[in-house]
């Protein structure tokens, strides 16, 4: 069963959220089923916060590099921080 992606517009208080799973012949024989959530959230003072997480079920999930999963969670997060924050140092916010 193909599931579509679960997605929630930022409003006011109200943080944005994007989930979906992955699809494919690992999923579909319930080998390893991957599930990803990404939020950003108003903070005070004009910041946002970013949050993400994988969630891994499945026979094979144990043979996941899940340290590595991990460092392109970090490093794609720290991308995102400074592109945010460069984006904001513009004069014209571009």
């Amino acid at each position: 069963m193909k599931r579509s992606p679960s997605l929630v517009a930022p409003d006011g208080e109200r943080p944005g959220r994007l989930a979906y799973r992955f699809t494919g012949l690992l999923p579909t024989f319930g080998l390893v089923r991957a599930t990803r959530v990404q939020q950003v959230s108003p903070l005070p003072g004009d910041r946002t916060r970013y949050f993400t997480r994988e969630e891994f079920t499945g026979l094979l999930t144990r043979f996941l590099p899940l340290a590595k999963v991990q460092d392109g969670f970090d490093r794609h997060a720290r991308a995102l921080k400074a592109r945010a924050e460069a984006l904001a140092a513009a004069p014209n916010g571009r």
